[in-house]
């Protein structure tokens, strides 16, 4: 239905080499099961969020955006490894510096 709906291919192949990330600030968390629960519903391929780098407290934060966030960066490019990068102030130079510090995620061509 996402596919249908956003005219997006389902079947793309990725290389090995790309990956995907979201970025959360200011106690914005998701629930992994809620990204289960939105996978099954849309009848997408099920795809765990590969790497979490900083808090993820679902409990206790803000859970619209970051869920959102996630839900759609899977349904998106669902062959793609998905990294969450989550940070307690808005900064986007710590996200960035951050990020850039993986060395499995966020590496453009070489």
């Amino acid at each position: 239905l996402y596919h249908i709906h956003y005219a997006s291919p389902s079947d793309v192949v990725i290389d090995g080499a790309a990956s995907q990330s979201v970025a959360e600030f200011e106690e914005a968390y998701f629930f992994p099961s809620d990204l289960t629960a939105f996978q099954q519903q849309f009848g997408l391929i099920k795809r765990n969020v590969s790497h979490i780098i900083g808090p993820n407290h679902p409990e206790e934060g803000y859970l619209a955006e970051a869920s959102t966030d996630t839900q759609y960066a899977s349904a998106s490019a669902p062959a793609l490894p998905l990294w969450v990068f989550s940070h307690e102030q808005f900064d986007l130079v710590e996200w960035a510096q951050t990020a850039m510090t993986q060395a499995d995620c966020c590496q453009g061509p070489r």
